[in-house]
Protein backbone atom coordinates (compact mmCIF):
# COMPACT_ATOMS: atom_id res chain seq x y z
CA UNK A 1 0.00 0.00 0.00
CA UNK A 2 1.27 3.45 -0.86
CA UNK A 3 0.80 6.50 1.27
CA UNK A 4 1.18 10.17 0.42
CA UNK A 5 2.17 12.37 3.33
CA UNK A 6 1.76 16.07 3.83
CA UNK A 7 3.06 18.40 6.49
CA UNK A 8 1.44 21.65 7.59
CA UNK A 9 4.15 23.38 9.64
CA UNK A 10 2.58 26.06 11.79
CA UNK A 11 5.91 27.66 12.61
CA UNK A 12 8.19 26.19 10.00
CA UNK A 13 11.86 26.90 10.19
CA UNK A 14 13.75 26.89 6.92
CA UNK A 15 16.54 24.58 8.14
CA UNK A 16 14.00 22.03 9.41
CA UNK A 17 12.22 22.03 6.06
CA UNK A 18 15.56 21.56 4.29
CA UNK A 19 16.35 18.51 6.43
CA UNK A 20 12.89 17.02 5.93
CA UNK A 21 12.98 17.55 2.18
CA UNK A 22 16.38 15.84 2.00
CA UNK A 23 15.17 12.82 3.99
CA UNK A 24 11.60 12.69 2.59
CA UNK A 25 11.73 14.09 -0.96
CA UNK A 26 8.07 13.22 -1.70
CA UNK A 27 6.75 14.97 1.41
CA UNK A 28 4.28 17.68 0.45
CA UNK A 29 4.42 20.90 2.46
CA UNK A 30 1.07 22.62 2.95
CA UNK A 31 1.01 26.37 3.46
CA UNK A 32 -1.69 28.65 4.77
CA UNK A 33 -4.09 28.83 7.64
CA UNK A 34 -7.45 27.49 8.65
CA UNK A 35 -9.92 29.80 10.28
CA UNK A 36 -12.89 28.72 12.34
CA UNK A 37 -15.12 28.72 9.24
CA UNK A 38 -12.91 26.26 7.32
CA UNK A 39 -12.33 28.47 4.28
CA UNK A 40 -13.00 26.46 1.13
CA UNK A 41 -10.27 28.16 -0.91
CA UNK A 42 -7.48 27.42 1.54
CA UNK A 43 -4.55 25.16 0.60
CA UNK A 44 -5.03 23.61 4.04
CA UNK A 45 -8.69 22.72 3.42
CA UNK A 46 -7.80 21.20 0.05
CA UNK A 47 -5.07 19.08 1.66
CA UNK A 48 -7.44 17.95 4.43
CA UNK A 49 -10.13 17.07 1.90
CA UNK A 50 -7.65 14.95 -0.10
CA UNK A 51 -6.31 13.14 2.98
CA UNK A 52 -7.50 9.76 4.21
CA UNK A 53 -6.50 10.63 7.78
CA UNK A 54 -5.43 13.86 9.48
CA UNK A 55 -3.00 13.67 12.40
CA UNK A 56 -2.16 16.62 14.64
CA UNK A 57 1.37 15.91 15.82
CA UNK A 58 2.92 16.52 19.20
CA UNK A 59 2.37 19.98 20.67
CA UNK A 60 0.91 22.03 23.48
CA UNK A 61 -1.57 23.61 21.06
CA UNK A 62 -5.07 23.50 22.43
CA UNK A 63 -6.72 24.78 19.27
CA UNK A 64 -9.64 22.65 18.17
CA UNK A 65 -10.15 24.35 14.79
CA UNK A 66 -8.54 21.55 12.76
CA UNK A 67 -10.37 18.82 14.70
CA UNK A 68 -13.72 20.60 14.28
CA UNK A 69 -13.10 21.13 10.57
CA UNK A 70 -12.27 17.45 10.05
CA UNK A 71 -15.32 16.39 12.03
CA UNK A 72 -17.56 18.74 10.03
CA UNK A 73 -16.54 17.09 6.74
CA UNK A 74 -16.40 13.53 8.10
CA UNK A 75 -12.62 13.22 7.91
CA UNK A 76 -10.91 10.96 10.48
CA UNK A 77 -8.76 13.07 12.81
CA UNK A 78 -6.47 12.19 15.69
CA UNK A 79 -4.02 13.76 18.08
CA UNK A 80 -0.57 12.17 18.46
CA UNK A 81 1.69 13.09 21.39
CA UNK A 82 -0.66 15.82 22.57
CA UNK A 83 -0.66 17.66 25.89
CA UNK A 84 -3.60 19.61 27.27
CA UNK A 85 -3.79 21.86 30.30
CA UNK A 86 -6.43 21.10 32.96
CA UNK A 87 -8.46 24.13 31.86
CA UNK A 88 -8.93 22.54 28.41
CA UNK A 89 -10.38 19.33 29.79
CA UNK A 90 -12.67 21.26 32.17
CA UNK A 91 -14.71 22.48 29.18
CA UNK A 92 -17.35 19.88 28.16
CA UNK A 93 -17.23 21.16 24.54
CA UNK A 94 -13.55 20.25 24.33
CA UNK A 95 -14.14 16.81 25.82
CA UNK A 96 -16.88 16.21 23.22
CA UNK A 97 -14.39 17.06 20.45
CA UNK A 98 -11.76 14.73 21.95
CA UNK A 99 -14.33 11.93 22.28
CA UNK A 100 -15.22 12.26 18.60
CA UNK A 101 -11.63 11.92 17.33
CA UNK A 102 -10.41 8.68 15.77
CA UNK A 103 -7.66 8.56 18.42
CA UNK A 104 -5.86 10.68 21.01
CA UNK A 105 -2.40 9.65 22.14
CA UNK A 106 -1.27 11.83 25.02
CA UNK A 107 2.31 12.96 25.47
CA UNK A 108 2.27 12.05 29.16
CA UNK A 109 -0.03 10.53 31.77
CA UNK A 110 -0.91 13.86 33.38
CA UNK A 111 -2.83 14.88 30.24
CA UNK A 112 -4.46 11.47 30.06
CA UNK A 113 -5.63 11.83 33.65
CA UNK A 114 -7.12 15.27 32.87
CA UNK A 115 -9.05 13.88 29.92
CA UNK A 116 -10.50 10.97 31.87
Amino acid sequence: MRCRSGLWPVRGRRWVETLLRRRFPKLQFVRGSLDSTGKKDSEVTRAVAAADLVIHNSSMSESTILAKHCQSIGKPFGWFGQSFFPKFSADPKNIEIVNRTAFTYCRETLTLDHLK
